[in-house]
């Protein structure tokens, strides 16, 4: 960008990582090297855009238990880790309901009620999902 700009957004990591931070002008420097760092850096920027299009039409067409349904089996998918019982994500109430853009209280109760029914086991700051598949494409009747 011609000029800097504040912050758009934080990070809050969950588990221990390590962090790579480089300098707008080292920024700069590099992608005059390496123009494939540019095109990169866009089709990052799209993704993003095409994510804000999906959060935007799942909230206008979908129900909340269906969007706390599609965030969950896309968690499970790309961050879970297959258990005893079911695939294991590490996700709190808060997280879900910020992500699926509803609140803790209906996350709670979605995912109590789908605990009853045997498709997902709610642990402190877990959920333990028995089928992924299971959650997707299932109509709001189905889940509650």
């Amino acid at each position: 960008m011609a000029r800097p700009t504040e912050y758009l957004m934080s990070t809050e990591a969950v588990s221990e990582c390590s962090v790579l931070v480089w300098s707008r002008s080292s920024i700069v420097s590099l992608t005059k090297q390496h123009p494939i760092l540019l095109e990169n850096a866009l089709m990052i920027a799209s993704d993003y855009f095409a994510a804000y299009r999906d959060l935007l039409v799942a909230a206008s067409h979908h129900t909340a238990s269906e969007r706390i349904a599609q965030v969950l089996a896309k968690l499970s998918r790309e961050l879970g880790h297959r258990g005893f019982e079911g695939t294991v994500v590490n996700v709190s109430n808060e997280e879900l309901a910020n992500e699926a853009n509803v609140t803790i209280f209906t996350v709670s109760r979605t995912l109590g009620e789908w605990q009853r029914k045997g498709l997902v086991l709610k642990r402190r700051g877990q959920v333990v999902v028995r089928s992924p598949e299971g959650l997707v494409g299932r109509t709001a009747e189905t889940f509650l």
